[in-house]
């Protein structure tokens, strides 16, 4: 048998993603929970969307790790997510109804997990969010309160006297600040209100509490596979992104360690997952994009609209910058490739070699922003290739490997597999489980 990853001696594989997000990380995840014991998810909120799509059904999920479709896993969410109470429950029931069961035998939940409370929703609508171009689910100002030691955790709804207490002071206080915002309270938001929908919650969600940390541990004794599920993409790192166009937490592969409470031998493996195009929602500097009728076209048939807010992602071409620079951050020790196949029938495909800057030649992505927006991207052409049958490619790809993909098509992945001097994990030719060639 192939050991992916697991076992008393060998680290735990993070996957994470290279780019802007939204590269396809919740198929590659979902893949790969086959072979694990235990999926973590260990940064972001509710703003992260991961889709799975199986035979004729697809999920859209914001919380819940991607194991959460495969019988005998056991899903953790870490210290360093911040939890949506509501959005949480209404993931699993939409699940419940979909015939998957979630129960505090399959998810665990850390009590250091902060949670998202109605003002963090309205405090982000009244900030400089939209200019950012952030989801509005109140991430940021959840995080701000971490930060500032006075968030209220998911340990707070064990014990209705502690969540009382807690809940009243923070009312107090976000009530005078988003009055000073010019805001204006919305019906229902009120102090007593607010109690009993998270006393509610409290009642059901109490059974799921738990120490990741130490439970995380205990696997990794006993020699299982434990898969870490990132949120967002390397350059949405709140460190490493393009600041201030970034996200409140960190997705880089080390952030996974301190997220999950385990020291960084437990996940010295990572791998990145790579769209075949680039694309990002909201502001920010970019590259490689695409406007016009093309960057329309290859929208559309990517279906490239946000999980979470459905958006209009901006498209761009692959930036090799972008994904040395990815590789420096996370150490991949493999990259999958996603979303090959919408790139079919375009005519040409163009690949960001490298950026100009006065003059000249930048091979990473620059640390200033000054220097990054002054950058122009060099593209190498290469021929397009035809639409397919695509799960006929995936099928012959379990015998042939890359040599399943049309001529082109293999010429563009092999190209960027040199370049990257990082070999390919996997293709992807498709959104369902099936349409994957993997290659090692």
């Amino acid at each position: 048998m192939l050991v992916l990853f697991g076992g008393e001696n060998m680290p735990g594989l993070a996957i994470i993603g290279s780019q802007f997000g939204d590269e396809g990380k919740g198929k590659i995840v979902d893949f790969l929970a086959e072979k694990a014991d235990a999926i973590i998810r260990f940064n972001g909120g509710n703003n992260a969307g991961h889709t799975v799509k199986i035979k004729d059904k697809e999920f859209k999920q914001h919380l819940l790790p991607s194991g959460v479709f495969h019988r005998g896993k056991v899903n953790f969410i870490a210290s360093g997510v911040v939890v949506n109470p509501k959005i949480l429950l209404q993931e699993m029931e939409a699940l419940r109804k979909s015939g998957i069961s979630i129960s505090p035998r399959n998810l665990r939940i850390d009590f250091r997990a902060h949670l998202i409370m109605p003002w963090h929703i309205l405090q982000e609508g009244g900030e400089n969010s939209q200019k950012i171009g952030t989801t509005q689910r109140g991430i940021g100002p959840c995080y701000e309160d971490k930060a500032a030691r006075t968030g209220i955790r998911f340990e707070d709804l064990l014990s209705s006297a502690l969540l009382t207490d807690k809940l009243k002071t923070q009312y107090e206080k976000k009530v005078k600040l988003l009055g000073s915002m010019g805001m204006q309270m919305p019906p229902g938001f009120s102090y007593a209100g607010i109690l009993s929908e998270y006393l509610a919650y409290s009642r059901v969600l109490k059974g799921y509490a738990a120490d990741v940390s130490s439970e995380l541990h205990s696997l990794q004794r006993q020699g299982k596979a434990l898969l870490y599920e990132g949120a967002q993409g390397a350059f949405l790192d709140n460190n490493f992104g393009t600041y201030p166009f970034v996200t409140s937490s960190n997705c880089i592969s080390a952030a996974a360690a301190v997220s999950c409470g385990v020291p960084p031998s437990f996940i010295a493996k990572s791998e990145g997952v790579v769209k075949a195009y680039t694309t990002r929602v909201g502001n920010g500097v970019f590259p490689a994009e695409i406007s016009g009728e093309l960057g329309e076209k290859i929208r559309l048939a990517g279906r490239e609209f946000g999980t979470t807010t459905g958006r209009a992602r901006r498209i761009g071409w692959l930036d090799l910058p972008m994904l040395r620079t990815a590789i420096m951050l996370n150490g991949f020790s493999g990259l999958h490739l996603t979303k090959l196949d919408v790139l079919a029938g375009l005519k040409e495909i163009k690949v960001a070699t490298h950026y100009e800057y006065r003059g000249k030649q930048v091979n990473n992505f620059p640390a200033d922003t000054t220097s990054l927006q002054n950058c122009s991207p060099v593209y190498r052409a290469f021929p397009g290739f035809p639409e397919q049958n695509w799960k006929a490619v995936a099928k012959k790809g379990k015998a042939q490997k890359l040599g399943a993909l049309p001529k082109n098509a293999l010429s563009f992945v092999r190209f960027i597999e040199k370049e990257l001097k990082v070999p390919f994990v996997s293709v992807s030719v498709g959104p369902e489980r099936g349409e994957i060639i993997f290659l090692r």
